[in-house]
C-alpha cells in the first residue's frame, strides 16, 4: 500500500530512458487534481488485493487533510 501512495502522491521512478551519454529516471504520479484533493485520493488511488482485484484507498486507509511539519529530516543529528 505504501509503494501506492509513493507513486499516486509523490513520482515513484519507473524506469530509466537513456539518450546518448545521458540517463533520464522516468516517474509516475497521479494528475494534480488527485493529489490535492483527499477526497479524490480516497476515491481514485486503487490499492492492489492479493487475489487480483483492486479497492479504492478510503475502504483500507483513512484519508484527511492535516498540518503537519513543512519537511521532514533523519538520520543522526
Amino acid at each position: 500500500m505504501q509503494n501506492v501512495i509513493a507513486m499516486a502522491l509523490g513520482a515513484e521512478p519507473v524506469t530509466m530512458t537513456v539518450e546518448g551519454r545521458e540517463r533520464y529516471t522516468v516517474s509516475l504520479r497521479y494528475p494534480r487534481d488527485y493529489r490535492s484533493n483527499p477526497q479524490a485520493i480516497a476515491d481514485q488511488v486503487l490499492v492492489p488485493l492479493s487475489d487480483g482485484g483492486t479497492v479504492p484507498l478510503r475502504q483500507v486507509a483513512k484519508v484527511s487533510l492535516a498540518q503537519g511539519p513543512s519537511s521532514i529530516r533523519t538520520g543522526c543529528p
